[in-house]
Formats: structure tokens, sequence, C-alpha cells
């Protein structure tokens, strides 16, 4: 599959309608301090000693033609660190007049990257062909107050059997704490989310 490096349409539709401001500084700040903020290991903040929790790594990776901030994250049961329960890549780049925005995608063959964590370098041999984009799936990240907050645009990103509603939205929040992911409904103050806790 043919990976875009454009951000997706509905991003330039918006970055058409705000008009020729200058605010690609605060962009690449923000940019800078998500980068910097994001790397690290965290544990789910609901895992108690009855229930199996998971753990979340996100380290920086080599993938030029994706884009120059790209991140390998891998989600794993806190019970068993052989248990790879989720893996992407996410690739951070400053649009102005628009925010940060987050592309993702998915990896071709998951095994061959599980020891990217511990070997990043791992990543300097993939190709366009191990990497699936997500259209549509884009999150564009803000700063509200001492975190950084991130949604998608309502209802572009599918899901498996078709089961997210028209007004569904990802949403991730970010601070020098911990790490949140989940899914709402409109809006981002109703998002069910699923915290980890910076180790």
């Amino acid at each position: 599959m043919m990976v875009s490096v454009r951000v997706f349409p509905a991003l330039l539709a918006m970055l058409v309608a705000a008009g020729c401001g200058g605010d690609m500084p605060l962009r690449r700040a923000e940019l800078a301090e998500i980068s910097s903020l994001l790397p690290g290991s965290y544990s789910s903040a609901q895992a108690t000693a009855d229930q199996t929790g998971s753990n979340l790594q996100i380290v920086p990776v080599y993938v030029p033609f994706i884009g120059d901030r790209v991140f390998y994250v891998q989600e794993i049961d806190s019970n068993d660190p052989r248990r790879v329960l989720a893996q992407r890549l996410i690739a951070l780049d400053a649009v102005e007049k628009v925010g940060v925005v987050q592309r993702n995608f998915l990896l071709s063959e998951p095994a061959r990257w599980r020891g990217g964590v511990q070997s990043p370098e791992l990543f300097t041999s993939l190709m366009v062909r191990d990497i699936a984009s997500l259209p549509g799936c884009d999150l564009i990240w803000k700063k509200s107050g001492r975190q950084f907050i991130a949604e998608s645009v309502p209802g572009r990103c599918g899901s498996t059997g078709g089961r997210r509603s028209a007004d569904s939205i990802s949403v991730v929040e970010l601070s020098s704490t911990e790490f949140a992911q989940g899914e709402s409904s409109g809006s981002a103050q109703n998002a069910q989310l699923s915290r980890f806790v910076r180790h």
C-alpha cells in the first residue's frame, strides 16, 4: 500500500480557511514539547492486584520517509511482557493554523518489530510496503493548560465492523506524568479514557 505523507483533505481545508497567518514558530514549539514529553514507559492506572493491566512503551525511531518526528508505540501485558497487545507508528508534524498533526500507521508484520523498544534501530530497515496508513484517523494536538489534548475529526476514522458512530472521535491526553487514550461521541470532555502513568 502506498503511504501518503500529506495531511488528509479535511485538515488542508481547515488550513486554507484559516488564512495566511504566521503561527509556525508556536506550532514548532508545541511539536518540540510533545516530542519531548511523549517517549517513555507507562503503566496502566486501572490495573489492580486482581485485574490484568497493560504497559505502554513509546520510543522515537528513524523513519525519514514518514517524517522527522516518528515514534513506535507498543502496548504489552503487564503480567507477561512477551505478550504484545498492540503496535503502531505515529508521525508528528507542525501544520500552520491547524496545530500539531499526528498520522497513524499499522505494521504489516507486527512480530518483526517487537524488539523495537529495546532496539529502535530495527526501523532503519522499514520500507513503504511494511506499513499501512490509516486515512481519516489523524489527530490534532492542542495545548490545554499544562497538558496537550489530541482529537480526531468526528466520523472520519472507521473501526472494525463499522461500530463507530458518525460523531465518534479518538482522544489522547498527554502530560509530564500521564498518557491517556480512548474514544468519545462528539466531545473530548465525554471521552472514556484508558490512563497510563509514567514510570
